[in-house]
């Protein structure tokens, strides 16, 4: 999948998470939550650039004739699937479903099929290198509020906790009225870890719900985690005695990767709430550092979300930093609501940095959600993105599972081998790309490619060919060990492509 569609997902998979995330706390939206309330959400997205770099105007003007026709479909529920059509018809589509032990994916129209294991990367994922699932923000405080009685009695049958009245303030929620401490020592922690897990697994998975490679990267981070020195738990409770957030200190490693950790959340329903999360190296100056706050308000007839996060990670020298700032608002009427705002999204790296901002002007009425959000991005103080979106979302669309009988088996291939096989997909991909370009003159298209053939271009990674494919399928099963795989990674934090 080109490198433009790849963004065009995933930029569709964002604001679908965005959706998920405001609409769901009750007072932000009333129309959403019975919408939400279908198991899923169907959108569609059509786009116009007024900015690509490095594209001229005239190309530019060729790219728009050329998208004007061109709308993405994404929809997600109890299965998922996203189409790329060309005044209407399907030029692309790809379905992912989800059964008990496998997912199924089909490529159509002329591509193939794929099974693979629970809470392995999909076909899809495999194709485009990249996940796009996220977990719903709006899910953890349930979440928490749910495990919380099970989990604090399982840390009472070891230790006896200590009761303080003492107050807490909780950044955007209300103050903790008191709290009870749970205190271990690492190597009682580490004896007495499993049956913490048997309460904290079942409540994360639930949680992960339709996102199995999340779940597992998780499962298996707390599964490998180890501690060390004081470890202790807080437990905050509101003023009414229920549950409403959390504080954790100690040492935690994995293998080599001794870390100091400090997680801090609380949040109170309709209000707001706040998290932390620090994991500093015990020795050297790696480092990953989150934060999120989330403010609730409502007046008159204006419901108003507003969050930020930040994000730190240094490792091996390297520092990668990034946040999010967005501040929604809803203006409710009994006809319809209207949604407005802002939301912009940085990541520096090597001293550069990118920002993105999100504008919607969108409207929910009876039909469901429609309207536009402005799309725009600056690499330091240029300019290199901005474009216009069209919007619509609306109930769950489902779709007629495809069967499994010719699909390829991947559930037994190693990673290498799984992500060679679906690399013929490359081919019909490709195919039906080609068709799309087929509408361009010749002098069209030479421009675009005049365009197109900068530095970053001509020597930046190259998708591999089917031909690589094929090659890397008739190597061993056990390929010789790179240079490159012997390299240390980060084991708190796994980062994605942009």
């Amino acid at each position: 999948m080109s490198r433009f569609w790849q963004r065009a997902f995933a930029w569709t998979c964002v604001f679908v998470m965005l959706l998920s995330f405001a609409p769901a706390m009750a007072e932000f939206s009333p129309r959403y939550g019975k919408l939400s309330a279908g198991g899923g959400l169907t959108l569609t997205m059509r786009v116009k650039a007024e900015t690509l770099s490095p594209l001229s105007k005239a190309t530019l003007e060729t790219i728009n004739d050329w998208l004007d026709g061109l709308a993405l479909t994404v929809s997600t529920g109890q299965n998922s699937w996203a189409d790329l059509s060309l005044m209407g018809e399907s030029v692309l589509r790809a379905d992912v479903q989800r059964k008990d032990g496998y997912t199924l994916t089909t490529f159509s129209p002329d591509g193939g099929s794929y099974l693979t294991a629970a809470g392995d990367p999909d076909a899809l994922t495999l194709l485009c290198g990249r996940d796009f699932e996220w977990p719903d923000p709006s899910a953890f405080p349930g979440a928490y509020v749910k495990l919380a009685p099970e989990l604090y009695e399982k840390l009472a049958s070891h230790v006896t906790p200590k009761k303080s009245k003492e107050g807490t303030s909780i950044k955007n929620a209300s103050k903790a009225a008191s709290s009870e401490i749970y205190i271990f020592s690492g190597d009682d922690l580490n004896e007495f870890w499993p049956r913490v897990l048997d309460a904290l697994l079942p409540a994360m998975e639930e949680v992960l719900a339709g996102q199995p490679g999340l779940y597992k990267k998780a499962e298996e981070l707390l599964e490998n985690v180890t501690f060390s020195g004081e470890c202790k738990f807080k437990r905050f409770f509101s003023k009414a005695g229920d549950d409403m957030g959390l504080q954790f200190t100690g040492n935690a490693a994995l293998e080599d990767d001794k870390r100091k950790i400090t997680l801090f959340y609380g949040f109170t329903p309709d209000k707001g709430g706040y998290l932390s999360f620090s994991a500093p190296a015990v020795k050297g100056k790696n480092n990953f550092k989150l934060t999120c706050s989330v403010q609730l308000t409502s007046k008159n007839t204006t419901n108003t979300v507003a969050v930020e996060g930040t994000y730190t990670r240094t490792f091996d020298k390297k520092t990668v930093s990034g946040s999010v700032t967005a501040n929604l608002k809803n203006a409710v009427k009994e006809e319809e609501e209207k949604w407005t705002g802002k939301v912009t999204v940085t990541r520096t790296e090597d001293k550069v940095k990118s920002t993105w901002t999100l504008t919607p002007a969108l409207v929910f009425d009876d039909e469901g959600l429609s309207g536009s959000v402005g799309l725009q991005k600056k690499e330091g103080s240029k300019n290199t993105v901005k474009a216009a979106f069209d919007v619509k979302a609306g109930p769950y669309q489902g779709a007629i599972p495809p069967a499994a009988a010719s699909a390829k088996d991947l559930r037994d291939a190693s990673p290498e081998r799984a992500r060679a096989m679906v690399q013929e997909e490359i081919a019909p991909l490709t195919a039906a790309l080609a068709e799309l370009m087929e509408s361009l003159t010749d002098k069209e298209r030479a421009s675009l490619l005049h365009d197109l053939r900068t530095d970053a271009w001509m020597n930046g990674p190259v998708t591999p060919a089917l031909e690589a494919a094929v090659e890397e399928l008739e190597e061993s099963e056990e390929p010789e060990e790179s240079e490159e795989s012997e390299e240390p990674e980060d084991e708190w934090d796994e980062e994605g492509d942009e």
